[in-house]
C-alpha cells in the first residue's frame, strides 16, 4: 500500500468527499480502497445519507469490495418471506417487518 493510504490510519483530519474521491479513483488495489473505507467508518461518515458526496463514494467501494456468496435457501426463508409484486417480481421481506394483514390471511 502507498504512503498515502497508510496516512488515512493515522490522520487526525476528516478530509472531503471530494480528496476522497480523487483517493478512491487513484486507489491500485483492494487494500488502498479498504483503507478509505476504515478512514470513513472511523470518522462514521461511510454510508451516512446526509453526507451526499460520502454517500455516493460509500456506494462505489461497496461496489468494488462486494463479494457474492452462496446462501441456503433455508437459511433465508428462516429470515425473510418471499412475496410476489403486482408485475411478477419476487420481493423478500424480513419475517419482523411483515405487515398484520398479510399475517392475518387478509
Amino acid at each position: 500500500m502507498r504512503g498515502l493510504y497508510g496516512h488515512l490510519y493515522q490522520t487526525p483530519y476528516l478530509y472531503s468527499s471530494e480528496t476522497l474521491k480523487r483517493y478512491y479513483n487513484g486507489a491500485r488495489n483492494n487494500e488502498e480502497i479498504e483503507a478509505i473505507q476504515h478512514y470513513m467508518e472511523h470518522y462514521d461518515v461511510f454510508d451516512q445519507k446526509c453526507y451526499k458526496g460520502y454517500l455516493e463514494l460509500t456506494r462505489n467501494i461497496q461496489e468494488d469490495l462486494f463479494v457474492p456468496e452462496i446462501v441456503e435457501w433455508q437459511s433465508i426463508t428462516s429470515e425473510y418471506t418471499p412475496l410476489t409484486n403486482y408485475d411478477g417480481t419476487i420481493q423478500f421481506l424480513r419475517n419482523d417487518k411483515l405487515p398484520k394483514w398479510l399475517l392475518d390471511g387478509f
